[in-house]
């Protein structure tokens, strides 16, 4: 028999740590910055593929970072990082998997 979730989620912090701890690519950066006047200040915040599909939605799930200085090189690659790192919250763990399981179901593929 197949399980759509395990009994307990693994913890995300670990995986959060590493995706914090990767470069933001300079040549991203620089484009990032580069659009915008030098006293922009920034919302940095994902994008989710199924925002705005029929039967999921992930739209606020991932954090967003607001009033970031363009001007301000380190803090614009903190803030991309952890929104990249809010893919491993629980929450968004958690709700991508039950949209999974739903899904599945939805395909009568689930063994329950």
């Amino acid at each position: 028999m197949r399980t759509l979730l395990p009994p307990h989620p693994p913890p995300h912090t670990p995986r959060q740590a590493l995706v914090r701890g990767i470069a933001v690519p300079p040549a991203l950066l620089d484009q990032l910055r580069g659009s915008f006047h030098e006293h922009a200040m920034l919302v940095l915040r994902s994008s989710a593929n199924v925002e705005d599909l029929a039967g999921m939605s992930a739209a606020g799930l991932y954090e967003s970072v607001v009033g970031v200085p363009v001007a301000d090189a380190d803090g614009v690659a903190k803030a991309i990082a952890e929104v990249w790192a809010s893919l491993y919250t629980r929450r968004a763990v958690l709700s991508r998997r039950c949209g999974w399981a739903v899904f599945l179901l939805r395909r009568g593929e689930a063994g329950l």
